[in-house]
């Protein structure tokens, strides 16, 4: 536990210095066993100090071991009213993203919304960039939520050109379209889109098929 090492080490070190001073006392009180002062031997003394340097060190310990003040610049500020609508206008663009059925075909203008609502929410975070972790990470799911939709509008051509890569086609076309295919891939591997529009596997065959074509 943080805090307990040094604790050990503040001990060790006093009761080193305790025996060394002792010993010295020792030296130059020949009487130290016996001498008294204030009602008490001095023997007894040097044992109350010592005491009193150990709870010290103890309660000392405990203070910068224990709970820390918050740093209130960490925590995230809320939102104004102007940022509030900001929030709501991207809301509304989110909303009708996850309504889209995956399966179909998305609307002409989802990706324009979605490059909108980009727009405004790092609008959002350079008006409030303590606005906290959240809405960083909701920047993150809305450049996703695009290149998903990049990634579904790129599936028909995909598989158009893969409909014409059966055909009779000459050298030249066959290493045409084989090229073209594999960029489709690729641009949609390296985006954020969501994993099941992505096929590292098709890509490394493609390259191996170019190569070797």
């Amino acid at each position: 536990m943080a805090g307990v090492e040094p604790f050990a080490e503040l001990v060790n070190r006093i009761a080193l210095a305790f025996c060394l001073g002792l010993r010295n006392l020792k030296r130059t009180m020949p009487d130290y066993d016996s001498a008294r002062y204030g009602g008490l031997t001095i023997k007894a003394w040097v044992w109350i100090a010592v005491g009193v340097l150990v709870m010290g060190s103890f309660f000392y310990v405990l203070t910068t071991i224990g709970p820390k003040r918050v740093d209130h610049a960490e925590v995230p500020s809320a939102l104004n009213s102007e940022q509030w609508q900001l929030s709501l206008e991207i809301g509304a663009i989110e909303r009708r993203y996850h309504k889209h059925n995956p399966k179909l075909a998305p609307p002409k203008d989802l990706r324009e919304a979605l490059q909108k609502a980009i727009g405004l929410q790092e609008q959002l975070l350079r008006l409030n960039p303590s606005a906290g972790v959240e809405q960083s990470e909701r920047l993150e799911k809305l450049l996703v939520a695009r290149d998903s939709v990049i990634a579904m509008e790129t599936w028909p051509r995909i598989e158009a050109l893969e409909e014409q890569l059966e055909g009779e086609l000459s050298v030249q076309d066959h290493l045409r379209l084989l090229a073209q295919l594999l960029e489709e891939h690729r641009t949609i591997n390296q985006s954020r889109a969501l994993a099941r529009y992505k096929d590292l596997a098709i890509e490394t065959k493609l390259e191996r098929d170019l190569i070797s074509a």
